[in-house]
C-alpha cells in the first residue's frame, strides 16, 4: 500500500506501483493481470496505469500478455437503485475478506 501526495495521474499511481513492487522486491515478471475501476486515469491508451504497467512488462518479457479486469464493486450503487442486494452482498464480504487478510502481507 501507498499513500499518494498531490496529483493523481496515471504516472503518479504508476510511480506508487512502481514503489510498491520495489519495497516488496516483485519482480514485474510476476504481473499476470490488473483489476481497475475504469477511470481514465488508469486506463488511459497513452499516458494511463494499464499502458504504463504494459510498457513495462513489455520491457522485461517482450511476449508476456497482461489480462485486463473491470472491478465491478463500484456498482455498488445498483444494490439501492436495481434489486442486486442478493448479488452485491457476497462481493462485499469477499472484498472485505482479501483487504482485511492482506494487511498480514509481508
Amino acid at each position: 500500500m501507498e499513500s499518494m501526495k498531490g496529483t493523481s495521474t496515471g504516472e503518479d499511481i504508476f510511480k506508487c506501483v512502481e514503489n510498491a513492487f520495489h519495497k516488496i522486491e516483485l519482480s514485474w515478471q510476476k504481473m499476470t493481470s490488473i483489476t481497475t475501476d475504469g477511470s481514465p486515469y488508469l486506463t488511459g491508451k497513452k499516458v494511463g496505469l494499464l499502458k504504463r504497467i504494459c510498457d513495462q512488462a513489455a520491457e522485461v518479457d517482450f511476449n508476456k500478455e497482461l489480462i485486463f479486469l473491470h472491478c465491478i464493486i463500484h456498482h455498488e450503487i445498483c444494490q439501492g437503485i436495481l434489486d442486486m442486494k442478493h448479488v452485491v452482498d457476497p462481493i462485499v464480504k469477499i472484498v472485505n475478506f482479501i483487504q482485511a487478510r492482506g494487511l498480514y502481507h509481508r
